[in-house]
C-alpha cells in the first residue's frame, strides 16, 4: 500500500515538474501549444456542461440561503449569517462542485484515451522515440484543465451567489443592493484565492490520477468502462481528501 502512494506521490511531482518546465518553454518561445487542446477541454470541461453546472451552483446557493433564511428567523443578524453562508459557498461548496464536474468531464476522457493509446502501443512507440509521455501527452491537458478550472471557479462563485440573493429577495423581501453590499463587505480575497487553489490542486490530482489509471490499463481490465470507474472512483476520493487537508490545516 504504501509503495502505491509513493508511486502516486512521485507522479504527481514528475507531472507537476514537467507541467512548469512545459509552461516556461512555452513563455519562452521553446514550445507551442496546441490549441486543439485548449478548446477541447474547454468545451468538455466548461462549454457542454455549462447549463448543468449553472443548476449545481445555483442549486447551491438557494439551498444554503434557506438554512441562512431559517437561521435568520432565530437570530436575526443579516450581517454574521450572510457572511458565513457566503464563505461556506466559496471556499467549501464550489471547490468540491468544480472538483467532481473536472473528474467527471476531463479526468475521464483523459484516461479513456490514454488508456487506448496504451492498448493501441502508441505510448510503447512514443518510450521509443524517446519523447516525453508527461510533456507530450499529459502536460498540455494539465494546462488546459487550469485553465477551465479557474473560469468554473469564478463562475460558479457569481452564479451561486446570486441566486441565494435572489431567494433571499423573495423570501425575506431583504434588498438585493443590501445583500451584494453585506457580501462583497464580508467576502476577502484570500476566500477566492483559497478557493482558487483548493480547486487547482484537485485539478493536478485529478490529471495524475487519469494519467496512471489510463498508463497502467492491461488487456485484462475491461476497457475504457473500467478505466472510466476507475478514474472516477479515485478522483472523488482524492478530492473528499483534498477538502478535508484544506479544512484541517488551511481553513
Amino acid at each position: 500500500m504504501w509503495r502505491d502512494g509513493v508511486l502516486w506521490f512521485g507522479f504527481a511531482m514528475a507531472l507537476m515538474y514537467e507541467g512548469g518546465i512545459f509552461l516556461l518553454h512555452l513563455i519562452l518561445g521553446k514550445a507551442w501549444f496546441n490549441m486543439k487542446t485548449l478548446r477541447r477541454e474547454l468545451r468538455m470541461i466548461a462549454l457542454e456542461p455549462w447549463g448543468v453546472v449553472s443548476l449545481f451552483a445555483a442549486s447551491l446557493g438557494i439551498i444554503l440561503a434557506e438554512q441562512g433564511n431559517r437561521m435568520l428567523e432565530f437570530f436575526g443578524s443579516e450581517d454574521y449569517i450572510l457572511h458565513a453562508l457566503t464563505t461556506a459557498l466559496v471556499r467549501d461548496f464550489v471547490p468540491l462542485l468544480v472538483g467532481i464536474f473536472v473528474s467527471a468531464r476531463g479526468g475521464v476522457g483523459l484516461a479513456v484515451r490514454l488508456a487506448d493509446m496504451s492498448l493501441r502501443r502508441e505510448v510503447d512507440a512514443l518510450i521509443l522515440m524517446d519523447i516525453s509521455l508527461l510533456r507530450f501527452l499529459v502536460a498540455p491537458t494539465l494546462i488546459a484543465d487550469l485553465v477551465a478550472i479557474l473560469l468554473l471557479v469564478v463562475w460558479c462563485d457569481l452564479v451561486g451567489i446570486l441566486a441565494s440573493g435572489l431567494y433571499l429577495v423573495v423570501q425575506r423581501d431583504l434588498p438585493f443592493l443590501m445583500f451584494l453590499g453585506i457580501v462583497l463587505d464580508g467576502l476577502e480575497f484570500g476566500h477566492l484565492l483559497l478557493s482558487m487553489v483548493k480547486s487547482m490542486t484537485m485539478g493536478v490530482l485529478i490529471v495524475t490520477i487519469a494519467a496512471l489509471t489510463g498508463f497502467n490499463v492491461t488487456q485484462h481490465d475491461g476497457g475504457s468502462a473500467t478505466v472510466a470507474t476507475r478514474t472516477m472512483v479515485r478522483a472523488f476520493l482524492a478530492i473528499v481528501l483534498i477538502q478535508l487537508v484544506f479544512t484541517l490545516l488551511v481553513e
